[in-house]
């Protein structure tokens, strides 16, 4: 906020009439206040952290420390915090699927949050560790990833997988440090980066189509079909190893099938009104809001229908539907064939695997597998992985997080005072909504419409697609007008048969000049576009003379009642036409010859 917009408030709100001096010492006295508060925070960290220690047994708070030089104070560079109850919670009760993700930070602490976020049983994020570092490169993420590999005591990286987005350097951190760990890349970025060359809806489709096929035969004959369209598009796609971002590539020990970053997307988005904080309120705001969305989920499970999460069983729905249409060929053992058309996949449920690898992936079985349990006479619930019950997503929220005491309560710690980070400008400009690729959609508003949809029409040629300002047919041009377009015909009359006032189409009568009325009454009709018809006057809503007298000699200078109202009037006699007689716009459209046309 300026001075200017200081001033404008206390104006609109309080009534109060300052000067742009005192808004501005008003502001300097603010920032003063509110830049004390920050460096008093630095001083507070150590102790902040000894109470999570204390109160929350199990955690993980890790600090570390920077100094400019040998014999420079001591200032705040990094901290790491996972809370026992979380940390226990997401081993006994979710599966071994983690999203990185990083995101800026917006008030007076420049730098970052880096964070952990795993998959519930019903499919929605489950945070994990979070920490503040001051830049988003290799060493950070190193530090990050060897303490949350510590914390959740992976000794063997090959039994996870880790979703990430492009980051810089974290593709080497995570081969280093999970070293056997799968590694997955957010398709949705991967599209982002490609449509930049290769954008349209046909190929998005198609690079979707090839993002979840789950199968080498699908992805190729995805592939095929992006050939035809565009050769290069299909060479550019080929450059990023199908491995990192495409199902038919994914290991099934997980029963994880996601191809994109989301879960770890909606962490941030949580953060957005906590970034613009300080250090310790900042980390507070999300351990309460942890701490509130167990109690939230405890509540939430016990209104659960059936055994296993409303989004587990929409998706099982979903796909007992798509089942419905396919032929079952039961072999007598264990052997089912699942056939439509051309298509044909094979079935076991003991193994609870199909040849197209959807049940094998996500474990929850896809159309194919639903048809063999339905013919064996059982319930497709019944075969549905235990990952995703009510009994394990219960145990994942009944540890709850305890609460703490406040700052006046806090143990006090001998260490040496602690200097907030030397401030440093961060790349780009510092914005409060994250900046949407040009393939995203925008957010739906709730007091503005979009244009979405809407066809742009052209005022002067009737033609769609483009304006006024860029089309391409101009009157002076003699260009051949698009399909719709009406010319103005040479009496006056323009589009939609409304007569124009003077200009080119007419000649506007003189002030002073009067014309012979025709005696009679008026005959209504319609005047056809672009012309005018002969006989007595032909346009809708033109009312009958009110006995106005001429204002001057017309011809042999007769008097007398004329005729006066909107539209156009024709003089049979002597092929005059009058725009509106008697009105303040008369106008003389086209004159007859002889003594009344002069």
């Amino acid at each position: 906020m300026g001075a200017a917009e200081l001033k404008k408030m206390l104006k609109d709100d309080k009534k109060l009439n300052v000067s742009i001096s005192m808004a501005t010492r008003a502001l300097k006295i603010m920032q003063d206040k509110t830049q004390t508060a920050f460096k008093d925070q630095f001083k507070k960290v150590r102790n902040y952290a000894e109470e999570i220690l204390k109160a929350i047994p199990g955690s993980t708070v890790k600090i570390k420390t920077d100094r400019v030089v040998p014999d420079a104070p001591m200032v705040f560079q990094r901290m790491y915090m996972c809370l026992g109850p979380v940390k226990r919670a997401f081993l006994e009760g979710c599966r071994k699927v983690i999203g990185l993700d990083g995101c800026f930070l917006k008030g007076h602490l420049k730098g970052e949050i880096l964070s952990a976020v795993g998959r519930d049983g019903n499919n929605q994020m489950y945070p994990i560790a979070w920490a503040v570092v001051e830049i988003e490169n290799t060493s950070s993420w190193t530090w990050f990833l060897e303490l949350l590999r510590d914390d959740l005591e992976i000794t063997y990286p090959a039994e996870w997988t880790i979703i990430s987005d492009q980051q810089k350097g974290l593709c080497n951190v995570i081969s280093r440090v999970l070293p056997e760990a799968e590694h997955r890349n957010c398709a949705r970025h991967i599209h982002a980066n490609w449509a930049k060359k290769h954008s349209g809806m046909v190929l998005k489709k198609l690079f979707w189509q090839c993002a979840k096929s789950t199968s080498e035969g699908q992805l190729q004959s995805a592939l095929d079909e992006l050939d035809k369209l565009d050769t290069q598009a299909g060479a550019d796609l080929r450059r990023h190893p199908f491995k990192l971002w495409c199902k038919a590539y994914f290991r099934t020990e997980v029963k994880c099938d996601a191809v994109d970053n989301n879960l770890s997307e909606a962490f941030n988005s949580t953060l957005v009104h906590l970034r613009v904080k300080p250090l310790i309120p900042m980390l507070e705001g999300i351990r309460v809001a942890m701490m509130k969305r167990i109690a939230k989920k405890r509540k939430y499970v016990r209104r659960w229908p059936g055994a296993f999460g409303p989004l587990i069983m929409k998706k099982l729905n979903k796909n007992i539907i798509a089942g419905q249409g396919w032929h079952v060929d039961y072999n007598g053992d264990d052997g089912y064939e699942i056939k439509k058309g051309r298509f044909q996949y094979k079935v076991s449920l003991n193994t609870r695997s199909c040849a197209c690898r959807r049940w094998d992936l996500c474990g929850i079985p896809y159309a194919h597998a639903i048809c063999a349990i339905l013919d064996k006479g059982d319930e497709p619930e019944s075969y549905v992985h235990s990952c995703y019950s009510k009994d394990l997503y219960e145990k994942t929220y009944s540890y709850t997080l305890p609460p703490i005491n406040g700052e006046l309560l806090w143990p006090r710690t001998q260490h040496e005072e602690m200097h907030p980070p030397i401030p440093k400008k961060m790349t780009g400009r510092p914005k409060k909504k994250r900046v949407r690729e040009e393939t995203e959609g925008h957010p739906p508003s709730m007091t503005q419409l979009t244009r979405k949809g809407r066809i742009m029409k052209c005022s002067n040629c009737q033609g769609e697609g483009h304006n006024r300002k860029s089309c391409k047919i101009s009157s002076d041009s003699g260009t051949e007008p698009n399909e719709g377009h009406t010319m103005p015909s040479e009496s006056g009359i323009g589009q939609r048969g409304r007569p124009k006032r003077g200009g080119r189409g007419g000649l506007k009568r003189k002030r002073g000049e009067t014309h012979t009325q025709e005696r009679g009454s008026l005959e209504t009709g319609t005047v056809q576009e672009g012309s005018v018809q002969s006989g007595s006057a032909q346009r809708v809503g033109v009312e009958k003379g009110k006995g106005q007298r001429g204002r001057g000699k017309r011809g042999g200078g007769n008097r007398g009642k004329g005729e006066r109202g909107f539209g156009v009037f024709f003089y049979e006699s002597t092929g005059m036409a009058i725009l509106e007689p008697g009105q303040r716009g008369e106008t003389l459209l086209s004159g007859g010859g002889g003594e009344e046309a002069a």
